[in-house]
């Protein structure tokens, strides 16, 4: 295993404080988080390091809905294929940031889940400066109590 995916561990990701948030208590199955997200595949951290991950076929089928789909900050329940993962569910997220979906009018689109903190970035674009409006359109993104702009 490489020194990179041995440090992807769901422990470091906080498998902890999402099971204290969370009531009812999370299921007794294995868990992990997905800490990047590919087109149609992921990349998780479980307890015994980063794994590799897609979506199972009943999953796949039984979810059409682009909100319950993972991304990146998800907790999910996972069963081990070989050297992957096959994603079984996706558990209650405690937050999120969403979008309209650029493609599907009246849907949302997920971009991230469980946060506790969001930093806002923006470069400084020359003799132009910083684009305040920009800031102000990702900030009016993360209105949800659980998350920290910065």
């Amino acid at each position: 295993m490489s020194r990179e995916s041995s440090q992807l561990t769901a422990g470091a990701y906080g498998l902890e404080r999402y099971r204290n948030l969370q009531s009812p208590a999370v299921p007794d199955h294995e868990l992990a988080r997905v800490v990047c997200v590919h087109r149609n595949s992921y990349t998780l951290a479980t307890d015994k390091g980063g794994l590799p991950g897609k979506l199972s076929g009943q999953f796949s089928y039984s979810y059409t809905a682009s909100e319950t789909m993972p991304v990146s900050g998800d907790w999910v329940r996972i069963r081990h294929a070989g050297e992957s993962a096959l994603i079984l569910d996706v558990l209650p997220r405690f937050s999120s940031v969403r979008r309209q979906h650029p493609h599907l009018p009246g849907t949302m689109q997920v971009l991230a889940a469980n946060l506790d903190v969001l930093f806002i970035l923006c470069t400084f674009e020359g003799a132009r400066g910083i684009n305040l409006n920009r800031i102000d359109r990702y900030l009016s993104l993360f209105d949800s109590p659980q998350i920290q702009p910065v």
